[in-house]
């Protein structure tokens, strides 16, 4: 039919569905494990966690031997992270995804081998300790290496030595990683076979996946475009300051973007709250105020050190603080939300699939006690998971409702054309639900609009060009919270109505912002796989279908098609929802 465009549901492949249940249970991990360490403040826990990643995830590859399975699953666990509470992000992020595409490249470069896999391990478990080379770089600058130079060459002199080659100790250290990396893609590689010959069983004969999707999950934290965009060029702006101007009129700079960032993002403040950040920067104080112009190794103090020591401090203190700031604009889901509206949507759908396991993997994860005992039950229970949550992934994707919008411009009776298809579909035997926006014109301009609950006819005023109808505006609408809360009631509600058809007139600017109904209808998309059928302005029907996870999207113009050939479609749908087949079954 040429008055209907399809945009056809792209269903995952194998190895985005496997990448989807390996990320999760790897996030799953991270987040549990992750907060434990963090939280008592154990030295090195970043190595430890990548120690028990590389461990894990060697393991799963005895299991499932698909091409690319370990890029992808870290790409999704650096994407779960996302979530942390904690305030920055974009660390722990970044450190997940060199390890797996480090091991994925050793992998291709060697084979599905032992070889390959402890070279994978000992590159994986090595980029912890350059990702916080890099991190402490970025923090301190360049300056920190003329510093561990002199502490170097200082305390050598001081215990009688000679000014030996520091390389000596770098490579000892990159040494002792590279063993810590190798001893535990061993580790895997031997738990992986043991399960493979003896499958480990326990009692998580069933997964139940949540039903709220909270991949972009509406919050109370206050996101703004331009505020990330200005943190970035204040930050940026210090950092320029800082090397070349003035000490004084860097630190006046410096302390009014912090004391803003930590107004305006309280929480960020925790960061300098940690005694282990507050020992660095009075080492780096003490060490370049003594040591900046020592060459022989004997402590001389100058107050350029000093001056020295106080710009890495305060460009320490805008950095951390200025990637938290930005760290929590990063959350901002209309950001998250173009993973699916420029071209990312098979990452989308496996992170929508993996955000939906993770309550039950992390029930089902175990204590800390246990995850000590990594050698034994610990990794079966974990790969005997993985082979319980696949076919309920598989079935959760292939099960997505089908969408028919339709789309008309202002005025043109897109309200009135739902309600008619309503009713012709109870004409059918179709069950229906949802709600109809009736607008009242004055003149030749809309006043009001009207919501109407389909199935029990309460109606409630939604929104008024009065400012006193409620908070929330909209063009020229004031909307009414209450009808707002009443809307998105009925939207939730009919996601336990397996056999209805849900009617949403209308989706609009709100809801694509990410407001109004936004979260129930990301809800429903993720609970029912039943038709829905939403009223959406021609100028927004294709950000509309981009805009939530779902399966074929049917875009209908109201001017070129009868209500009568609209319900057929729907109806349709329906029959194939209800027969067991896929969504795309049925022609237009």
């Amino acid at each position: 039919m040429k008055t209907i465009r399809k945009i056809e549901n792209k269903e995952l492949n194998p190895v985005w569905l496997k990448a989807s249940v390996l990320g999760s249970i790897w996030a799953s991990f991270e987040i549990i494990t992750g907060s434990f360490l963090h939280n008592l403040n154990i030295p090195f826990s970043g190595t430890i966690l990548s120690v028990m990643s590389v461990w894990l995830l060697v393991a799963f590859l005895q299991v499932w031997k698909d091409k690319g399975i370990v890029w992808r699953a870290g790409l999704i666990c650096a994407l779960m992270k996302s979530i942390s509470p904690s305030a920055v992000i974009i660390g722990p992020m970044t450190g997940i995804i060199m390890e797996a595409f480090l091991l994925e490249f050793a992998i291709r470069l060697m084979g599905r081998n032992l070889a390959g896999y402890i070279t994978g391990g000992a590159l994986a478990v090595m980029s912890s300790l350059l990702h916080k080379i890099i991190t402490l770089l970025i923090i301190y600058g360049f300056d920190l290496v003329r510093i561990a130079d002199s502490f170097y060459r200082f305390a050598v002199n001081r215990m009688g030595g000679s000014n030996g080659n520091p390389a000596v100790i770098v490579t000892a250290v990159v040494v002792i990683y590279a063993a810590a990396g190798i001893a535990a893609a061993t580790g895997g590689y031997l738990a992986g076979k043991r399960y493979v010959k003896n499958p480990v069983k326990d009692n998580s004969d069933k997964l139940i996946l949540t039903e709220e999707n909270t991949l972009f999950e509406r919050s109370s934290g206050r996101y703004s475009i331009p505020l990330l965009a200005a943190n970035i060029a204040a930050m940026s702006a210090c950092m320029i300051i800082i090397s070349r101007c003035h000490f004084l009129f860097a630190s006046l700079c410096s302390l009014v973007y912090i004391t803003i960032v930590a107004f305006y993002y309280r929480n960020s403040l925790y960061r300098l709250a940690k005694w282990s950040v507050w020992i660095q920067f009075i080492a780096i104080a003490i060490v370049s105020a003594f040591l900046w112009n020592s060459t022989s190794g004997e402590g001389i103090f100058g107050t350029e050190g000093l001056i020295a020591g106080g710009s890495m401090i305060l460009r320490a203190a805008v950095i951390i603080l200025g990637f938290a700031a930005i760290s929590v604009e990063l959350k901002n889901p209309l950001i998250r939300s173009l993973l699916y509206n420029r071209g990312f949507a098979l990452i989308y759908q496996a992170l929508t699939l993996g955000f939906s396991a993770l309550p039950a993997l992390i029930a089902l994860m175990p204590g800390i006690g246990e995850i000590r005992k990594i050698k034994g039950r610990f990794i079966g229970r974990m790969l005997h998971i993985s082979e319980l949550l696949l076919p309920v992934i598989t079935e959760k994707e292939r099960r997505r409702p089908d969408i028919f919008i339709l789309a008309g411009d202002k005025g043109e009776g897109k309200s009135t054309f739902a309600e008619q298809i309503t009713l012709l579909l109870k004409q059918k035997g179709v069950k229906t639900a949802g709600f109809i926006s009736r607008g009242t014109w004055d003149g030749n301009a809309r006043k009001n609009f009207t919501l109407t609950d389909i199935e029990s006819g309460r109606e409630k005023l939604l929104c008024s060009v009065d400012k006193s109808t409620g908070t929330v505006k909209q063009g020229r609408f004031w909307f009414n919270n209450d009808a707002l809360e009443m809307g998105e009631k009925i939207i939730t509600d009919a996601a336990s109505k397996n056999d209805t058809v849900t009617i949403i007139d209308e989706v609009g600017p709100l809801e694509i912002g990410g407001k109004g109904w936004y979260r129930a209808i990301e809800y429903l998309c993720s609970t029912s796989d039943s038709p829905q059928l939403w009223s959406v302005r021609s100028s927004l029907a294709h950000k509309a279908a981009r805009r939530w996870n779902s399966g074929n999207i049917y875009i209908i113009q109201v001017s070129e098609i009868t209500p009568e050939a609209a319900a057929t479609l729907i109806e349709k749908s329906m029959a194939g929802r209800l027969s067991g087949h896929n969504s795309g079954d049925f022609k237009a």
